[in-house]
């Protein structure tokens, strides 16, 4: 059983903020046998939790989950008023300088289980903003700051191809090659939000240790790095 207590960034009786390894899943998926965090920190804790920001499987970082109904209800209310920023941190090809905001309409392509994006809307899409700013420049690949206060399927994932720089090792988003493990190079870093009494909250989760880039990316910007499981 993996040290579940490693990946805890913070707990409390309402809610719990944990750094998820990339390549592991954030809820069960059809096959029971195969490990998930959600199951994880079920079994951990004795009982049942709700995920509040769900990460797709290769990526890392910071989720969030509710122990406390009220909670569950207060977080998806700041949402839903856009009050709560997520900053992510990704690792895409080729050199891009860019610092502004893009909006585009994409809609889940269920049968291939990936987003597709639009410069225009039609029907049934949804729209997608996100702030993209370079915080990095290396000899073949560029590290963005992505923000975002709500999150649509493959958001950042999509809308980083479509700009035609691609996450890092993201194969169903146009990268040239993978990693060899289970993770791209995506990262969700930071997540602001107030709590019940109107006090801000601001929760960091540690990029993944000892992959090669990223430590490179760590000790650059002073970053921490955190093992894992």
């Amino acid at each position: 059983m993996p040290d579940v207590s490693s990946l805890i960034i913070h707990s409390n009786d309402k809610f719990l903020v944990v750094n998820k390894p990339g390549g592991m899943l954030s809820q069960k998926s059809r096959d029971a046998k195969e490990l998930d965090l959600t199951s994880l920190l079920n079994d951990h804790f004795g009982k049942p939790l709700h995920i509040l920001t769900r990460l797709d499987r290769p990526v890392s970082g910071l989720t969030l989950f509710a122990s406390d109904t009220h909670f569950n209800k207060h977080f998806l209310n700041l949402q839903l008023n856009k009050k709560v920023e997520k900053k992510y941190l990704a690792l895409v090809e080729g050199i891009l300088d860019i610092d502004r905001s893009e909006s585009h309409y994409g809609f889940h392509d269920k049968r291939a289980a990936r987003c597709r994006i639009k410069n225009q809307a039609s029907a049934g899409d949804k729209e997608m903003t996100a702030h993209f700013k370079t915080l990095l420049q290396l000899d073949r690949y560029t590290l963005i700051q992505v923000t975002i206060h709500s999150g649509r399927f493959h958001q950042i994932r999509a809308q980083l191809s479509h700009l035609g720089h691609p996450v890092k090792c993201d194969l169903k988003y146009g990268a040239k090659r993978r990693s060899g493990e289970s993770f791209i190079f995506l990262h969700a870093l930071r997540l602001s939000m107030k709590d019940e009494n109107e006090d801000t909250l601001n929760y960091t989760a540690a990029l993944p240790k000892n992959i090669h880039l990223w430590d490179l990316v760590a000790d650059t910007l002073k970053l921490p790095i955190h093992g894992g499981i």
